[in-house]
Formats: C-alpha cells, sequence, structure tokens
C-alpha cells in the first residue's frame, strides 16, 4: 500500500464511519486493531434489505460475505493490511449498492 492509497482507504473508512473527513490525517484504521475492528463490527450490523453482512478472518484470509456468496476476499502475509484492504473494498461497493441521498 501506498501512503496516497491509506490516505484515501482511511477517508473513505471516516466517511463510512460517519467521522468528519478532515481528521484522517489521525485515522490508524491501516494499523490498529482497535480502529480497524470498530469498523468490521460496523460491516456485521449492516443490514442492506434483506442481507446482512459477515467479516470472516481466518489465518492470513478475509472474506466479507452475505447470505448467498463471497462478496469481498484478500489475503495477505501481513493480516491487517488484508482486513484493511476488505473493508476498503467493501465500503467502495457498498456505496454503489446503497448510494448517499
Amino acid at each position: 500500500m501506498t501512503e496516497q492509497e491509506i490516505r484515501e482507504g482511511n477517508k473513505l473508512i471516516a466517511e463510512f464511519m460517519i467521522n468528519p473527513p478532515m481528521v484522517t490525517i489521525f485515522m490508524e484504521y491501516h494499523k490498529d486493531w482497535n480502529w480497524l475492528m470498530l469498523v468490521v463490527g460496523a460491516i456485521n450490523k449492516i443490514k442492506l434489505g434483506d442481507e446482512a453482512f459477515d467479516v470472516i478472518i481466518y489465518k492470513t484470509t478475509v472474506h466479507i460475505n452475505d447470505s448467498r456468496q463471497i462478496l469481498i476476499e484478500t489475503t495477505g502475509k501481513d493480516i491487517i493490511k488484508a482486513v484493511w484492504q476488505a473493508v476498503v473494498e467493501f465500503i467502495k461497493w457498498y456505496n454503489v449498492q446503497s448510494p448517499k441521498s
């Protein structure tokens, strides 16, 4: 991940978590489990129509599923980076599926 990708991903996560984007410089979603697991918990609580979502972390693989399929899959030696990447990819997907008015 480049510094630019980290900044953009953290900003996307902050907006998803309803934090003011101006404070994203201090966000540590990409390197702090305490920050990142708040996002995982938020994704696990989402309902989109009748669908609910699960974030599954197993060894070096991360899946984000709905009730029918794997929506996002990432892998990596550094599991926090894999979880961060899965979260960012899910938020991008979710924003397309559920655009803000």
